[in-house]
């Protein structure tokens, strides 16, 4: 049983995990990383105890309590790639939910621009509509003038024409 593979498994796992600039969750890689580095402790301290006592008979290290810590430390390092994978499911779940979003606002950016550029349209549209009255109503303003100045000229000399045929005929 090589049990190098599965720490290095776990271990490029975390620091993956710790190098994802989306990562939400960094207490929970950081607990698993502490808790990586403990197992691999203890593998490492029971890889030293079997060099150690490797081909000696000694009471301190019975191969049934050196079997137990080997079976906990196991299906601790189990536990932790359990752990892992699940928060790593979690991370890309997150990344598809960032990305779902990421689209949703280029959609909804895209909308803005469009009215945007409506909205300008609009007002270049209406302001060479108000320019277009302003020139209308001076226009009327003008055409005012000319008729107002044209029936002041009739009547004055409406009056001019009564007032020489009553000196006249007087």
């Amino acid at each position: 049983m090589n049990s190098e593979d599965p720490i290095d498994y776990a271990r490029n796992k975390v620091t993956q995990e710790l190098n994802d600039p989306l990562l939400k969750d960094a207490d929970k890689l950081s607990m698993l990383n502490h808790e990586l580095k403990e197992v691999t402790a203890l593998l490492n301290y029971l890889r030293d105890k079997r060099k150690q006592y490797g081909g000696k008979n000694n009471e301190d290290m019975s191969p049934v309590s050196a079997e137990s810590l080997i079976k906990d430390t196991r299906n601790r390092q189990i536990g932790l790639i359990g752990k892992i994978r699940k928060l790593q499911k979690t991370i890309d779940l997150q990344k598809l939910d960032i990305q779902g979003m990421n689209d949703d606002i280029d959609d909804r950016l895209g909308r803005s621009m469009s009215q945007e550029r409506e909205i300008e349209y609009k007002k270049n549209l209406i302001l060479t509509r108000n320019r277009m009255l302003e020139l209308s109503q001076e226009k009327n303003v003008y055409k005012k003038k000319i008729i107002y100045t044209l029936l002041s000229i009739f009547i004055f000399i409406l009056i001019v024409l009564i007032t020489s045929y009553m000196t006249t005929t007087k």
